[in-house]
């Protein structure tokens, strides 16, 4: 069908271009080793592991100038990363078991790094991912310098039996830079070697004693997945028919008068964990009212009459949206995106009727009403597309949608095309 091959290529074609448009480059800026900031665009890399080096420009005709953890002392993408150059110590000794020793000795190598600030306040927690899967957490309070938090796996032989433990070391590290914090009791012992368990305590350090700068989370939303919302909004309809037999001439005849109609629902996002949000699958289950009307006339000389005719289609249903959603990051709360997907939607108290009223030329009148169509679909599939934008939890967008229409018959052609204006609000 003509519309659907249409609908498929913009589909295509708006993924393409959203892609391409920004291609790595996401809104950010650097502190260079002065303290001055430069607002820009960095090229975002998803980093799976800590950058040796970014790639920073002013705007989008600058070329890209590279930045070493040696050449500047910050970068934060607007899109959530907080990285801080460092000269740390820290441990390269192995975590698989093939490549474990006997020691609990780290192997320590010093270098300028760029650590992910996961927590930040009066005790800041940083992050490093090294090649090898091994993972090392730096703890920085006060005015002492960013310390590993150490936990080297080895091989301890016990009555002759072999077995992989780990050292530990970082309970008592904990104690030691975090122990004026008397609430947090022997908490120390109970955590365990993660990024969830350090920020926790990390996090309540920092609200020890009441201090006047909490904590701060950094890429909070990080491991966050799914995210429930409301969604509402109004809509007008065209609904259009075509056949070259006669037979349909007054479902073709006429133009259908575009109605405002209203839509509500739930939404239910599945937000990419590490593409800062920017990615997500949004999925909607929404009722949409569906009334259109239309009003026609034709003249038949060989009867010497004249038809009047008018049809109503009510065409409510419940529908299902699943659309890929791109947000990109500015340096204000205001996100703009751009979204396409697919739509299925089943007919719920859907009906139609035509009203035909015939005028001979001696002064008679005839009048019939009988279905406008016998026998319609009950469910339909289309594509959709929109561009918004967000504010915290509030969403507007407008969206376009191409759907199959009510006929069933093979003769009669039909498609629903709607336009929306929808307002949203996410729960988190």
């Amino acid at each position: 069908m003509n519309f659907c091959k249409t609908g498929l290529a913009a589909l295509l074609l708006l993924l393409s271009v959203g892609a391409s448009a920004q291609k790595n480059f996401v809104e950010g800026y650097v502190v260079n080793n002065a303290g001055d900031t430069l607002r820009g665009l960095i090229d975002d890399k998803n980093w799976r592991m800590n950058p040796e080096a970014i790639q920073f420009r002013r705007n989008a005709e600058e070329r890209p100038v590279t930045y070493t953890p040696a050449d500047i002392s910050a970068f934060h993408l607007l899109s959530g990363e907080y990285y801080r150059s460092k000269v740390v110590q820290y441990d390269q000794s192995p975590v698989a078991l093939a490549e474990l020793g006997n020691s609990s000795d780290p192997k320590w190598q010093r270098d300028t790094l760029f650590l992910k600030v996961e927590v930040s306040g009066k005790a800041t927690l940083y992050f490093l991912q090294q090649k090898n899967n091994k993972q090392n957490f730096f703890l920085e309070t006060g005015g002492a310098g960013a310390e590993e938090l150490l936990n080297v796996k080895y091989f301890r032989f016990q009555n002759g039996d072999k077995h992989a433990v780990t050292s530990q070391q970082y309970k008592s590290q904990l104690r030691n830079r975090l122990g004026d914090c008397n609430a947090l009791g022997t908490k120390f012992y109970e955590v365990e070697y993660d990024l969830k368990s350090f920020r926790n305590v990390i996090e309540q350090y920092n609200r020890c004693g009441g201090q006047e700068q909490p904590s701060v989370r950094r890429d909070k939303d990080r491991g966050k997945t799914f995210e429930f919302g409301l969604v509402a909004g109004v809509h007008v309809t065209r609904l259009k028919f075509s056949s070259e037999e006669l037979a349909y001439s007054d479902l073709t005849a006429g133009t259908y008068a575009k109605r405002v109609n209203e839509v509500a629902g739930l939404s239910l996002d599945l937000v990419f964990p590490r593409a800062h949000r920017q990615y997500m699958i949004h999925s909607e289950l929404v009722y949409k009212g569906n009334y259109v009307t239309n009003a026609f006339e034709r003249t038949e000389p060989a009867r010497r009459s004249t038809i009047k005719g008018d049809s109503w289609f009510r065409m409510n249903c419940v529908q299902a949206n699943v659309m890929f959603r791109y947000h990109r990051a500015t340096f204000t709360k205001v996100r703009p995106f751009f979204q396409a997907g697919v739509i299925a939607a089943r007919s719920v108290g859907a009906d139609n009727r035509m009203i035909l009223e015939t005028s001979y030329s001696w002064g008679g009148t005839n009048r019939t009403e009988r279905p406008a169509l016998a026998v319609t679909n009950r469910t339909t599939a289309g594509l959709a597309g929109g561009i918004g934008a967000t504010w915290g939890n509030f969403g507007l967008e407008a969206r376009y949608e191409t759907a199959l229409g009510p006929s069933a018959a093979r003769e009669l052609r039909s498609s629903v095309n709607t336009a929306y204006a929808l307002a949203s609000y996410t729960l988190r």
